[in-house]
């Protein structure tokens, strides 16, 4: 392997490595910042847990009938 190759490698992971280094510790920073009031994270709970529903059941749907579709098909192809 080609020295620049292994030095671009290199150089790619170290890159990597310091955003990740540096989201970690901002995340870590943003915990001691400021904390949300109860009212704002009971809206945001119930904003994701309630209000997300009618994403997942229709995902959910539209994954179960291409699946039933899939399995029909190729149940087909060798005559089940």
């Amino acid at each position: 392997m080609p020295v620049h190759l292994i030095h671009q490698r290199f150089r790619s992971f170290i890159t990597q490595l310091g955003e990740v280094s540096q989201l970690l510790m901002e995340s870590i920073a943003s915990f001691h910042h400021q904390r949300p009031s109860w009212k704002d994270f009971l809206y945001q709970l119930h904003f994701i847990g309630v209000k997300s529903q009618s994403v997942v059941i229709t995902t959910g749907a539209a994954t179960g009938m291409v699946l039933c579709a899939q399995t029909f098909l190729q149940f087909h192809k060798v005559k089940m």
